[in-house]
């Protein structure tokens, strides 16, 4: 035994001496090593077997020779060749009993090589990368919520990065994004989901050679008995060579190509393949890929050659343009030709891949096949231009379909018209073939902000009669007729970085007259709801839903012929007409008791000069006089976003301007000055328990005047934008504080109601009563809204002097709670609401009857953070509104926007509680016989539709 243990020390210490023997034969030209890197010892050494190596990496220069790995590959391509930098931490550590944030601290030390090697290194390669990985029970990253920052790593120059391996540079997210666990708090990280009873793992590659090496690795939120963390890092592997470029061969179309490997193999990384595809004059050739399953991490834009994985670039022979289309892994390219010679380039890259792990990606498989139609700009029209097309088909597309969930290229608008024109004495038939285009969340319509796709019949889209209508998901079609020879279609969007619609996908064709669906005489129309089932969110008594189609036109309540819900938020009413009609119009009979009556002495807004904070719907009715408007902005920052779980306003909130989208925070009112002439009709404030805004240096008789003053900003902040517009009340309005006066009373009981107008929606402010002050004939609604501070508003007491030398409040305030947050205050609000009114509805269309339903959506702030809106009714389109401003009525037809494809029909109140009662309710539709909008051809593949945009089960959701 002892015998065999000295022979193995011996061999072992033969290969040692071997190796240094090798190390200096070829050591040192001119006093120093000629070799920065392991690239060197292969080229100007002949090295080919693995191991470990010195290395100079600066020449010349003052550091001092390291000793790094030098990974060969099987010794017969330089593009093989590693330089890898090992380190202390690479075995996995546990990490536990570390809760505040960054508590656990470990440096990372790589031998004798300090930063200043690696980043020598580094900068001389053509690409680095670090594996990194965090298994977590309970232990969060939080780099979405810097308020709640967790764990981090340190890189380059001792700066604090927040991202995790393979995302993309300071996205504040992990690689999984934006396909991680779904979590309360919308995160951007697996750990994130804070699971304590298992373990999760975010994990990938650190491709940032600015960023590089990880010099340290901080993490918290493992205090608990259930919470734990451990972290593994890998070694700096560098490459000196780019992309090894592989040719596969020219083609004719039509051809099937595959991927190297596939479907059993990925490419190994840094390879760049190409084919080359020639398509002859008159052939018409689509690009379809039947399987799309690639690699691509958002970590590879900052690798060189890597943001894209699969490329398109062709040349027409018809205008001589050259096209070009970048795709990842979430959308694949889409080509169609146009019919002339055309020559095609399709290139294929890898990138970094983790060491010695499998891949499970396939590659791809496409095929180049003859269509029927040629393309006229097929997903390829510019912004801001239009395409005549000329033909008796074709196919069109918009702009990158189908567009990415996730994107690379520049959010921004984007709008583009195709003009079709067939032969004369026919008409354009154009039939989607796939849609995708998201209605403006929570909006039940579309808007050019998120995608519309506007049809004209002829050529002038600006006249409004020409229309047939603009479509998004809401309300699509999958069959539209022009009246004419020409049609003319107009998409408009807005891209973002994440979650984006595919778009549209359509071909047209000249088609008869007389094969087409007639024009609808919409006055010939009949009432296709009378008998049909109905059902309503709640019945008050017997007053069920079906009384209001049961074709008893008899409008008093106590005749027993009316619906009637209970006092509820957003009470509705809906009816099934059992198949797909095209919907044009509704009729509703409302009850007697609900038509307001002139009153003989109806009340007016008292006289003086005072303010109200002001609502959605605008300001109130005014007699004898104009309300002023104006509004502060408070620039304020929140701490959280919008969608998590604490709640800076009440449910129902009605003000008018609120927390903005670019961040801070808007008051609007509607201001009365004393500028009216005298009127013995007016009617005075009355006693009670309330407060208004002041206006002038005085209040109405029978208020006290006070004050409130938000910490907007320290007033050493340089950029403070506080700014004021139109006409506001009494106050101090500097860049970085803002001063409002109050007018209020407590001379009676809150529960005894006041006269006020009636007619629309108004704010009062509640006093010290602690409830809302009851007014007569209307509904009232206590809300509160949280304005958050600067850190010194935090700390200021309510007697500590703000600045100026003033008390931040002084008597004769409205309610406030300057406790329930760590900053800021809470001011409380009534909203008084009209009640009993049918009026501030909408009716709505859809084919799925579906109430409770739950959307996502993506505002490209808050790091690409997912919104959530769980509403009734988010997949219906909105037919018809008729606002709260608009008057009571007997019988009142509503015409729809534009006709309507659904079978469910619902009219519903929103926005406040009533009670929502009428008593007949009319629909006047055309039973559908169009094609339903899906998979109308075999030009698209299932393998394109990567996301609906109301499939809950997909990763995106809008």
């Amino acid at each position: 035994m002892r015998r065999s243990t000295e022979l193995k020390l011996g061999i072992s210490l033969w290969r040692s001496l071997a190796v240094l023997a090798c190390q200096i034969a070829f050591t040192r030209v001119s006093g120093h090593l000629n070799r920065s890197n392991c690239n060197d010892l292969w080229v100007h050494h002949k090295v080919r077997t693995s191991g470990t190596y010195q290395i100079d990496v600066d020449g010349q220069g003052p550091l001092k020779p390291i000793w790094v790995d030098c990974e060969m590959g099987d010794g017969r391509e330089l593009f093989q060749v590693l330089t890898i930098v090992h380190h202390s931490l690479e075995e996995t550590q546990q990490v536990r009993g570390k809760e505040p944030p960054g508590s656990y601290s470990r440096n990372v030390t790589y031998g004798e090589a300090t930063e200043q090697h690696l980043v020598r290194l580094i900068d001389s390669m053509f690409s680095c990368q670090q594996f990194v990985r965090w298994d977590c029970k309970g232990a969060m990253f939080g780099f979405w919520y810097p308020p709640g920052l967790d764990s981090w790593w340190v890189g380059r120059n001792w700066q604090d990065q927040f991202y995790w391996g393979g995302a993309e540079t300071d996205s504040r997210s992990c690689g999984c994004h934006p396909h991680c666990l779904r979590t309360p708090r919308n995160s951007t990280c697996n750990c994130d989901a804070n699971v304590k009873q298992v373990w999760l793992e975010d994990a990938g590659l650190l491709l940032d050679a600015s960023r590089l090496p990880v010099l340290q690795l901080r993490f918290g939120d493992t205090g608990e008995a259930n919470e734990a963390g451990k972290h593994t890092l890998g070694p700096l592997v560098c490459r000196a060579t780019g992309h090894v470029d592989v040719f596969r061969g020219s083609f004719v179309a039509p051809v099937t190509i595959t991927s190297s490997g596939y479907p059993s193999a990925y490419p190994p990384p840094f390879h760049r393949y190409l084919w080359t595809v020639a398509i002859e004059p008159g052939d018409v050739m689509e690009l379809i890929f039947l399987e799309y399953d690639v690699l691509h991490w958002g970590a590879y834009n900052a690798v060189p050659g890597c943001g894209s994985v699969v490329v398109v670039s062709a040349w027409r022979e018809s205008d001589g343009r050259r096209v070009r289309i970048e795709r990842q892994d979430s959308a694949p390219p889409y080509f169609i030709s146009d019919g002339s010679r055309t020559l095609m380039n399709l290139t294929f890259t890898t990138c970094n891949q983790v060491m010695k792990k499998t891949l499970q990606k396939k590659g791809f498989m496409a095929e180049l096949r003859r269509a029927e139609c040629a393309g006229c700009e097929a997903g390829l029209g510019f912004n801001s231009s239009e395409t005549l097309c000329e033909s008796s088909c074709g196919v069109i597309a918009s702009y990158g379909y189908p567009y990415p969930p996730v994107s690379y290229e520049r959010p921004g608008y984007h709008q583009h018209t195709w003009v079709l024109r067939v032969s004369p004495e026919r008409i354009v038939r154009l039939q989607f073939n796939d849609f995708d285009v998201a209605g403006t969340p929570g909006s039940r319509n579309c808007s050019e902000d998120w995608g519309i796709v506007s049809v004209f019949s002829g050529e002038n889209t600006s006249d409004a009669s020409s229309l047939v209508g603009g479509y998004c998901n809401l309300n699509r079609q999958g069959l539209v007729f022009s009246e004419t020879n020409v049609m003319t279609v107009v998409f408009q969007t807005r891209f973002r970085k994440i979650g984006n619609s595919r778009g549209f996908h359509a071909t047209f064709r000249e088609f008869l007259p007389d094969l087409a669906p007639e024009k609808v005489d919409t006055d010939k129309l009949v009432n296709v709801a009378q008998g049909k089932p109905a059902l309503q969110n709640t019945t008050y008594e017997h007053y069920d839903a079906q009384l209001a189609v049961d074709g008893n036109e008899e409008s008093s309540f106590s005749a027993g012929s009316c619906v009637s819900t209970e006092f509820i938020k957003d009470p509705w009413w809906q009816v099934n007409l059992q198949k797909e009609h095209l919907i044009y119009a509704v009729e509703i009979h409302n009850m007697v008791e609900n038509v307001e009556l002139p009153s003989p002495t109806p009340a007016t807004w008292p006289p003086g000069s005072y303010g109200l904070p002001m609502p959605v719907s605008g300001c109130p009715s005014s007699v004898g006089f104009t309300w002023a408007t104006g509004c502060r902005f408070h620039d304020i920052e929140y701490d959280v976003v919008e969608d998590d779980k604490i709640r800076h306003w009440s449910d129902g909130m009605k003000l008018k301007g609120g927390l903005q989208e670019d961040g801070g925070v808007e008051q609007c009112f509607c201001v009365k000055k004393d500028d009216a002439p005298p009127s013995n009709a007016t009617t005075p404030w009355s006693p009670g328990n309330y407060c208004i805004l002041q206006v002038g240096d005085t209040c109405p008789d029978g208020f006290q005047s006070g004050y409130i003053t938000w910490m907007d900003q320290q007033p050493t902040a340089p950029d403070a934008h506080n700014g004021v517009s139109g006409t506001v009340p009494r106050g101090r309005y500097t860049a970085h504080n803002t001063t409002l006066y109050f007018c209020c009373r407590n001379d009676g009981s809150p529960d005894v109601a006041i006269r006020l107008p009636t007619d629309l929606p108004f704010y009062l402010l509640q006093y010290d009563a602690g409830t809302c002050q009851r007014v007569q004939g209307m509904s009232v609604f206590e809300q509160s809204f949280h304005f958050m501070e600067d850190d010194v508003g935090a700390r200021s007491p309510l007697d500590t002097d703000a600045p100026g030398g003033m008390p931040k409040f002084k008597e004769g305030h409205p309610r406030v709670d300057s406790t329930l947050f760590d900053r800021g205050l809470v001011l409380y609000y009534c909203y008084y609401d009209v009640a009993e009114s049918l009026r501030g509805f909408r009716v709505m269309v859809d084919n799925t009857g579906l109430v409770s339903t739950f959307d996502r959506y993506y505002d490209e702030k808050n790091y690409g953070i997912p919104h959530a809106i769980e509403e009734n009714f988010l997949h219906a389109f909105t037919c018809a509104l008729y606002p709260i401003t608009s008057p009571s009525f007997r019988v009142l037809r509503l015409n729809c926007t534009q006709p309507v494809l659904g079978q469910y029909v619902t009219l519903q109140i929103f926005g406040r509680q009533d009670t929502l009662r009428f008593c007949e309710f009319k629909v006047f539709a055309q039973e559908s016989c169009g094609q339903p909008l899906g998979m109308a051809s075999e030009e698209i593949f299932d393998t394109q539709l990567h996301a609906s945009s109301i499939d809950d089960s997909g990763p995106y959701h809008f």
